[in-house]
């Protein structure tokens, strides 16, 4: 006996099996503290504390790895000035 949710889900006209879940979109604009200190040319120890004392807050957290915004990099380079 089928019940609701046991057939193909419909979603943007396409047939997609059940429980199906896309994957979540990841923002390609993410840099730890290390790429930040690549991309400015600074040393990771001097950014992280550019970073609290512009009081930046992380965009995610994950595995342990704190991740920022790309469009952080603006104020993380003022505060390392």
């Amino acid at each position: 006996m089928l019940r609701p949710g046991d057939g193909p889900s419909r979603v943007h006209d396409e047939l997609l099996p059940v429980g199906y879940r896309p994957p979540m979109p990841t923002p390609t604009e993410l840099l730890t503290a290390g790429k930040i200190a690549q991309e400015l040319g600074a040393s990771p120890g001097a950014v992280k504390k550019a970073i609290q004392a512009a009081k930046v807050k992380p965009a995610t957290v994950k595995g342990g790895c704190t991740y920022y915004a790309k469009t952080d990099l603006p104020r993380i380079k003022k505060a390392l000035e």
